[in-house]
């Protein structure tokens, strides 16, 4: 015996109502509604928060509908920008310092759409200075060397532009081995030198 399944699908309905006398291979449905002309309330935005030089996070209360929300529409400047279901949003790729005026509509499966909710400022954050780089740096590391320490009377380093002079007096004949970088890591090579004479 083959089974008929028939399932109904209605938004704005109130109640759909079944009916089948027993024994039979029919049936009645009747359904009980009307089409949904009310619009959502609208809503309020909690916040507007500037989180950095390009992002804004805005946030709302939900609204209330005759049936039920579907979702939002949010607003910069009275140009839409973004459709969610959520109850905020982070507004991202801003100018830094620059205010921005936001407004929030809900609206529902019609979809009815409501009024605007009161327009809220926010500004962005400045976008921070680089960072100065100093174009001549001081050298006063004391000698670290384990092995010739006490040997040296004298070490001194003089910064010119391109170049710098290395001057090293020691006690003792010695070898000398200068490294040279920006880092740890010697990007800028290292030298070294037999010494035989102080």
């Amino acid at each position: 015996m083959m089974r008929l399944v028939l399932i109904v699908l209605c938004v704005f309905c109130i109640m759909p109502e079944f009916s089948a006398a027993q024994g039979s291979d029919t049936f009645n449905i009747r359904l009980f509604g009307a089409a949904d002309t009310e619009a959502p309330a609208s809503t309020t935005i909690t916040s507007a928060v500037a989180i950095s030089a390009n992002q804004i996070d805005v946030s709302w209360n939900a609204a209330v509908d005759n049936y039920t929300v579907f979702g939002y529409v949010l607003l910069r400047d009275g140009l839409p920008i973004a459709t969610t279901t959520a109850l905020s949003y982070n507004d991202t790729s801003l100018a830094a310092s620059t205010t921005y005026s936001y407004t929030v509509l809900a609206f529902d499966g019609v979809p009815n759409y409501s009024s605007s909710s009161d327009a809220v400022l926010a500004t962005t954050l400045e976008t921070p200075p680089p960072p100065v780089i100093s174009t001549s740096t001081p050298i006063n590391t004391p000698v670290t060397s384990t092995a010739v320490r006490a040997a040296i009377e004298r070490f001194s380093i003089e910064v010119g532009v391109a170049t710098a002079s290395v001057d090293v007096q020691t006690k003792r004949p010695a070898r000398i081995e200068i490294r040279l970088g920006q880092t740890t890591g010697y990007e800028l090579g290292y030298i070294v030198g037999n010494a035989f004479t102080t």
